[in-house]
């Protein structure tokens, strides 16, 4: 059994040996597509995910680690609902305008300290595609308002080779002013509109 595993190691070597450099060929000719895809698919994403919330400053790029998801506001409830798109449509300079996405917003208090001011910059920007909005500013209260942003893409589009990109993301920066303090918590979020139901005017 030993003299049988030795003779076929033997075999396996002297195989390798002679057909090194269709194994080397072979194996630059998987290797290398692998890794320029897979370094296509990273950079697209990361580049696509560079934020920067004040568009007359789009060096002051945000750090992705400060972003946080909507329920991790501690002083607050933000609700945020997409209402209505509609999609943008060729003007006579083949340019697409009219675009928008209109949201309801308002908060609600998760703790007994007042608020001097609450206010809310919006962003719509795309994963994996380079497609981002102007930025809304708004002030925020507990009542219902409802406010729009221009996004003057076409979606769904696939871009690269298994990616669709569906909807943008929503960016906020988040600012909180408490009263009798000059205090102001920030926080940026990113808020997923895969699961809203709008209404879709074409």
């Amino acid at each position: 059994m030993k003299s049988k595993t030795n003779t076929n190691k033997k075999s396996f070597t002297s195989w390798l040996h002679k057909n090194r450099l269709k194994v080397v060929i072979l194996s630059f000719a998987i290797v290398i597509p692998i890794t320029l895809i897979v370094l296509a698919y990273v950079g697209t994403y990361a580049n696509s995910r560079k934020l920067y919330m004040d568009t007359e400053k789009p060096e002051t790029l945000i750090n992705s680690k400060e972003i946080i998801s909507i329920d991790d506001v501690t002083e607050l409830n933000l609700n945020i609902e997409l209402t209505e798109i509609v999609l943008p449509k060729l003007n006579e300079d083949k340019e697409l305008t009219g675009g928008t996405y209109r949201f309801n917003v308002s908060y609600t208090p998760t703790v007994s300290s007042q608020f001097e001011s609450v206010s809310a910059t919006f962003i719509l920007q795309t994963p994996w595609l380079k497609y981002r909005s102007s930025n809304v500013t708004r002030t925020l209260s507990t009542n219902d308002s409802s406010f729009l942003v221009q996004f003057n893409y076409v979606l769904p589009k696939r871009t690269l080779i298994f990616i669709n990109v569906e909807r943008p993301d929503l960016y906020i920066k988040l600012d909180i002013k408490r009263a009798n303090t000059d205090f102001t918590t920030t926080y940026y979020i990113r808020h997923s509109l895969l699961d809203e139901t709008p209404l879709v005017i074409e």
